[in-house]
């Protein structure tokens, strides 16, 4: 399980439970405090557990709706990866974040 992020952290399965102002994330299949659509049975592939930060909607990085009934939802304060040291080495090695599904890419 990944403690860091990646790109947008679309990828990202840790299990950071609250958000950067330290509010507490609500589960992803609750609809209390906030009614949401994000439910686990309709996008599997997001791996909504429990009440992780994750970024299935492709933001900015992982985020969850709070148990604050007056702060909808908040950005979650997660460590960005380091880049492998061994990568830096192959100078045609190019790291490129593909957001979605990557129907939007126009690389080589």
């Amino acid at each position: 399980q990944e403690v860091c992020v990646t790109c947008n952290g679309e990828d990202y399965r840790g299990r950071v439970d609250h958000t950067e102002s330290g509010k507490e994330c609500q589960r992803w299949d609750s609809q209390k405090p906030h009614r949401n659509n994000f439910q686990p049975k309709r996008y599997r592939d997001k791996d909504l557990k429990d009440n992780y930060c994750r970024n299935p909607d492709n933001r900015l990085r992982p985020w969850c709706f709070t148990m604050d009934p007056k702060s909808l939802w908040e950005y979650c304060n997660i460590s960005v990866c380091d880049s492998d040291p061994s990568e830096d080495a192959d100078v045609n090695t190019t790291m490129s974040c593909v957001h979605g599904e990557g129907t939007n890419y126009r690389g080589t």
